[in-house]
């Protein structure tokens, strides 16, 4: 006697179905979705970090130069390493950060209420950078200064 099964027989194939394969591209799409923006920001939090340490860097190499000359090095123009300050800094540091961030040293030439030169401040700009803008927000103090599209700090001596 012949059975008839109500539930088709599923031949034995090695593979997914056109289903199992959308799933799971969704699944992945979402996922990714979810994860890539959290790692952008992990990343321009990271870039924010090393170039707080620039700054920190140029702090100390133009305080060095401050305690044996009297004053701070004079200003410089965007991406070049003051002459004055090239022998205090690592060898290959550079005033620029992955080449699309700028430094430019700047000593205060205004004298209005600090000495020129015992005020030096380094610019960093990062125009059109959003997510740096918004990481670089966190280091906003007492004397550093943040904008959309750089951040300075002052080097008070």
């Amino acid at each position: 006697m012949n059975t008839v099964s109500l539930c088709p027989r599923r031949h034995a194939t090695a593979g997914f179905t056109l289903v199992e394969l959308l799933v799971t591209l969704a699944l992945l799409g979402i996922l990714s979705g979810i994860a890539v923006p959290k790692i952008r920001g992990a990343v321009f939090r990271a870039d924010a970090a090393h170039i707080v340490s620039d700054a920190q860097t140029v702090r100390l190499a133009a305080l060095e130069h401050l305690a044996e000359t009297g004053a701070f090095p004079p200003s410089s123009d965007w991406g070049a390493v003051p002459s004055q300050l090239q022998s205090r800094l690592p060898d290959g540091f550079e005033f620029q950060y992955e080449g699309i961030v700028e430094y430019r040293w700047r000593r205060a030439e205004d004298g209005g209420a600090f000495n020129a030169e015992h005020l030096g401040r380094m610019e960093v700009r990062y125009t059109g950078l959003q997510g740096l803008a918004q990481a670089m927000r966190a280091y906003a103090g007492t004397f550093t200064t943040w904008s959309e599209s750089s951040t300075i700090f002052l080097f008070p001596s």
